[in-house]
């Protein structure tokens, strides 16, 4: 269970500018894409410290090229992965509610957007700022919007704050450049499939929008709390990766796994989340 104990990071900053977009690639362009909810939530979390110095080489070890984080709650962790990580992702962006994008590729615009706040959402919740990080990245294949977000965690028999922040999520994904591709990392906090294997109502709002879902399921469950326990709770899976084509650029997911998922390696009570996606301009 995520809580949030202070208000943190009110403010969005863009440490990069974005250059000018270098001329795009005819041939498809292969883009690994990374989300993680790290759990570096002060206090509340466990073995804080050991595991956020772990971070930054387990993620450059998948080698990917665009990572979004969830719960970096504090800037200067926050500044801390961006430092160990300047090498291979040296362009970031920060957002309100704990989140963050480091990538390879130049960032240019970036922007946070809140989510609302339901009365019946726990005081927790009602503090953390939660939202959505969006940031443009100028790749050879054309500029490409990523969507980084963590929406509530709802635990109430309507869930009626979930419902309403989903919404406006949706909302803001149909929004935008329709010429822009969209990649989408979120901590949905909710219910993805079905036991019968189908997405949920609100996890098939996404695929209205024209994304596609790179989850494998249900082999792959993305949760599986801390330590790793024996049982894991089925079809609880609340980290998606998904990917939308442009007019521009065309996005198609290629492969999906998890990693840092074991007792063992766990540094996190998330999952990492590695996508390899295929971006190509559009003919």
């Amino acid at each position: 269970m995520k809580l949030l104990l202070t208000p943190l990071l009110t403010a969005v900053i863009a440490i990069t500018a974005l250059p000018p977009t270098p001329a795009a690639a005819s041939s498809p362009v292969g883009v690994r894409i990374a989300s993680y909810n790290a759990w570096l939530l002060p206090i509340a979390a466990s073995e804080l410290n050991r595991r956020k110095r772990a971070i930054p080489s387990a993620i450059a070890a998948e080698k990917p090229d665009v990572v979004c984080f969830q719960e970096v709650w504090l800037r200067g962790h926050q500044k801390e992965l961006a430092w160990s990580l300047r090498k291979q992702l040296p362009h970031a962006a920060y957002g309100a509610g704990g989140l963050m994008v480091l990538s390879r590729f130049p960032i240019g615009r970036s922007d946070f957007y809140p989510v609302p706040v339901h009365q019946e959402l726990p005081l927790t919740e009602k503090i953390a700022g939660k939202g959505w990080l969006e940031v443009d990245i100028g790749t050879p294949a054309g500029p490409v919007r990523v969507v980084n977000s963590h929406l509530a965690l709802d635990l109430s028999a309507r869930r009626l704050g979930h419902k309403q922040q989903l919404k406006a999520l949706a909302t803001g994904l149909g929004s935008g450049s329709p010429d822009h591709a969209t990649l989408l990392c979120a901590d949905l906090n909710m219910r993805g499939f079905t036991a019968q294997g189908s997405p949920t109502r609100a996890l098939d709002r996404f695929l209205r929008l024209g994304f596609s879902i790179a989850n494998a399921f249900p082999r792959q469950p993305t949760r599986i709390g801390w330590p790793r326990p024996k049982v894991v709770r089925r079809w609880w899976a609340p980290d998606f990766v998904m990917a939308r084509s442009g007019k521009r650029v065309l996005a198609t997911i290629k492969a999906f796994r998890r990693a840092l998922h074991t007792r063992q390696k766990a540094l996190s009570d998330h999952d990492l989340i590695v996508v390899d996606a295929e971006l190509t301009r559009a003919p």
